[in-house]
């Protein structure tokens, strides 16, 4: 690509950014725009949308995409995120299938941002799509990975504090794995016997081996005076729990977590 050419793209996208407004738009005869919606789940201090936006114009994430499209290094690229997260790729230089492509995995990468992941998380998911793996001998861990192929092997560790055990009555057991990353522990539970791995986030200060002794005891102080007050398990019973605990911590050990609800926006619990 030449100098000249190169000094227009980015004066075409330098004036779709103007006023505060980031929109892609076609500067070139044939050149079409795919949208993908944003995707915020977790607001946090280092995931607004401008920080995700000059992320995914950064080299390395550039060359990474090129790698994962399987493009010449020198392919151009038009692409952006906007200032509401959206995913905004044209279809200039490359095919159709390509550019789907490519917004496929810029979206993955501004969900798992918006999700609460860090930017050197969200870098070395993209890696992971370029990593030929070794067949898992694990049926745990070739669930896991089945359903959520881009996690990098890496940062995935077995839940030091899992109280899962194998039943006598129902023989059923759950092999539950954590990915530690910032303020925010994604942790994943896979049953046994089953092909999928469900998700969850929670406080990442409950995986600190300093602060666990505190969590144990507020969850056990929380059960007894839930029973006092004549509150049965059953429905309901979770957020009264939950309540309970984040009262005890706070008043007793000076702890502020963020709760479920807050960390898993779309998962309904009773």
């Amino acid at each position: 690509m030449s100098k000249s050419f190169a000094t227009f793209v980015g004066l075409s996208l330098a004036a779709s950014v103007a006023f505060g407004q980031r929109v892609l738009l076609p500067a070139f005869p044939g050149e079409s725009i795919f949208n993908r919606g944003g995707w915020r789940s977790i607001k946090l201090p280092h995931n607004g949308c401008d920080t995700i936006a000059k992320e995914v114009q950064e080299q390395e994430v550039r060359k990474l995409l090129l790698r994962i499209l399987k493009l010449p290094e020198d392919t151009a690229l038009r692409y952006l995120v906007s200032e509401h997260c959206d995913v905004q790729v044209s279809t200039f230089g490359l095919k159709k299938e390509a550019a789907e492509s490519l917004a496929a995995v810029l979206s993955d990468y501004v969900r798992s941002r918006g999700g609460g992941h860090t930017a050197r998380y969200a870098v070395d998911s993209l890696k992971q799509r370029l990593v030929q793996t070794k067949p898992e001998t694990n049926g745990f861990r070739a669930a896991l990975f089945a359903t959520f192929p881009y996690l990098p092997r890496d940062w995935v560790k077995e839940d030091p504090f899992q109280s899962a055990t194998l039943s006598p009555t129902n023989s059923t057991f759950s092999q539950r794995f954590v990915v530690i990353d910032g303020e925010v522990a994604w942790t994943y539970s896979v049953p046994l016997g089953s092909v999928r791995a469900w998700e969850s986030r929670v406080d990442a200060q409950e995986f600190d081996q300093k602060l666990r002794p505190a969590f144990d005891a507020a969850r056990q102080e929380a059960e007894q005076n839930l029973e006092k007050r004549g509150i049965k398990k059953g429905f309901g019973y979770v957020h009264h729990f939950a309540a309970e605990v984040d009262a005890i911590l706070w008043q007793k050990y000076q702890i502020k977590r963020r709760g479920f609800r807050e960390l898993n926006p779309g998962i309904i619990f009773d």
